[in-house]
């Protein structure tokens, strides 16, 4: 069994008990299963599946990082949410404010009007492709 930590600058989002982890990382899709090597990994904007034998849950991450050591895992993010608490009309309206800022590139920061449109194609897409299986 590995024991999840989910840090964000607000404090601890939630201890997780899980029998693997699968993420998004910036060299491909990561799975961790209890007793793997110590790893540290960096992460892109993308999903983290939690499976605890039959129960599972999905999250989305905004970037960030995760270290894994003697079956304890500690995930670093600014922002992560639960798929299933995920509200599909703010998601759409960042991602129309975002795509907006893009269109008109005039007195803002590009790079991060570019990262709230992919935070929230991410949030969107993963209420499509999991909302089914945790319902």
């Amino acid at each position: 069994m590995i024991a999840l930590n989910i840090i964000t600058p607000e404090g601890t989002f939630d201890t997780v008990e899980a029998t693997s982890i699968n993420l998004d990382t910036t060299d491909g899709q990561r799975g961790i299963l209890p007793n793997h090597m110590p790893i540290v990994l960096m992460l892109n904007i993308g999903v983290m599946k939690v499976s605890n034998n039959d129960v599972k849950k999905i999250y989305t991450v905004s970037s960030g990082m995760f270290y894994f050591e003697n079956n304890t895992a500690t995930l670093l993010t600014d922002a992560i949410e639960d798929v299933s608490n995920i509200d599909v009309d703010r998601a759409l309206q960042a991602k129309k404010r975002a795509e907006d800022r893009l269109q008109n590139p005039v007195d803002i920061d590009v790079i991060r009007a570019e990262v709230a449109l992919k935070r929230a194609l991410n949030r969107l897409s993963a209420v499509e492709d999991y909302r089914g299986i945790l319902s």
